[in-house]
């Protein structure tokens, strides 16, 4: 009897290394979902979210083409979490729905997947947590995570902070994790200790 395929959810701050973090573990074989690239799918223009996102943000997120501004979106959510929570109200139901059918289709390919990894930046808020079979959280310290946001953005420490504090703390995405991996430190320690993990699922 075929091995019943294990889903592992694996989230953490803006900026943890979470995304480097899935990317060696595709090298190991698993079968990688990224829920945020998937919830990109949700703006798309006619699709039920966009006009939702519309109707709920007004016409000043959206760009000359049609399609929704997210920089100018993003601005407004990261700085208020009531903004924030209306959003994510629309936008990961949907994603959910789309992520799942991604994961039935992985189900049926041959040989099946030992490892399903669900990527998402919003799995503790979701509460997609409580459907994985185990939780990895990647952490790192929110002054070295607003480094990285203003190197990789491209956006003042101001703006970059903003984006820190909107998200929940480490702490609290610890609370609900099986593995929780610091990425203050070099990348090959941290890939080390994924394969660790890893060799224990």
């Amino acid at each position: 009897m075929a091995k019943r395929t294990i889903l592992l959810g694996v989230t953490g701050g803006i900026a943890s290394g979470k995304s480097r973090g899935v990317s060696f573990l595709h090298s190991l074989g698993a079968k990688t979902i990224d829920a945020d690239l998937v919830a990109h799918k949700s703006y798309l223009k006619d699709t039920q979210p966009y006009k939702e996102i519309v109707s709920q943000f007004g016409p000043a997120i959206v760009s000359e083409d049609g399609t929704i501004d997210r920089k100018k979106l993003g601005a407004r959510v990261f700085s208020s979490p009531e903004e924030m929570s209306k959003l994510t109200s629309i936008v990961w139901p949907a994603t959910r729905n789309l992520v799942w059918e991604e994961v039935e289709k992985l189900k049926k390919e041959e040989p099946t997947p030992k490892v399903i990894v669900i990527e998402a930046f919003g799995m503790v808020e979701s509460s997609w947590y409580k459907e994985m079979d185990f939780v990895w959280v990647f952490k790192v310290e929110p002054s070295i995570a607003i480094q990285r946001v203003m190197k990789r953005n491209n956006v003042s420490e101001e703006e970059a902070q903003k984006r820190v504090n909107a998200q929940l703390t480490n702490e609290e995405r610890a609370k609900v994790a099986n593995v929780v991996i610091d990425t203050d430190r070099d990348p090959d320690e941290t890939n080390q200790i994924i394969l660790k993990e890893w060799e224990k699922l």
